[in-house]
């Protein structure tokens, strides 16, 4: 359960990094996070109903963050948007691990599965936005 907690932990010290970054420059910045999949499907949607929310819950009165979401395709098609975050033109993206093998290994398999386990611990009302 601690490894669990410490992947979410990780990826909002990284966000958080991130802001901190930037903040000296600016109190209010833009992240634009894509993937080439629709909202409606249930892993694109939860980084829209509960990753955006919590990374601002956990900003609110330090910093603003202006989120660009660029779904279905808009900014990067499947299979490229990897791509996208390694050319810049994104800053955050998710991606199919079965199109980026090559690049990523086994990584994402691994902590994709402790990525979910931990989203449904830590936050146990996301279930909803799978019914």
């Amino acid at each position: 359960m601690q490894i669990i907690k410490g992947n979410l932990a990780a990826w909002v010290l990284a966000i958080t990094l991130a802001v901190a970054g930037q903040a000296a420059r600016a109190e209010t910045f833009s992240i634009n996070v894509a993937s080439g999949s629709p909202p409606v499907v249930p892993w694109v949607r939860l980084i829209s109903e509960v990753f955006i929310p919590e990374v601002n819950r956990r900003l609110e009165g330090r910093h603003t963050i202006n989120w660009i979401e660029s779904w279905s395709g808009t900014a990067a098609k499947v299979g490229g948007v990897l791509e996208a975050v390694e050319s810049g033109l994104i800053e955050m993206g998710q991606i199919y691990a079965i199109f980026e093998q090559d690049k990523l290994g086994a990584a994402p398999f691994v902590l994709g599965m402790l990525g979910v386990l931990e989203l449904l611990i830590l936050f146990p009302q996301i279930t909803r936005v799978f019914l």
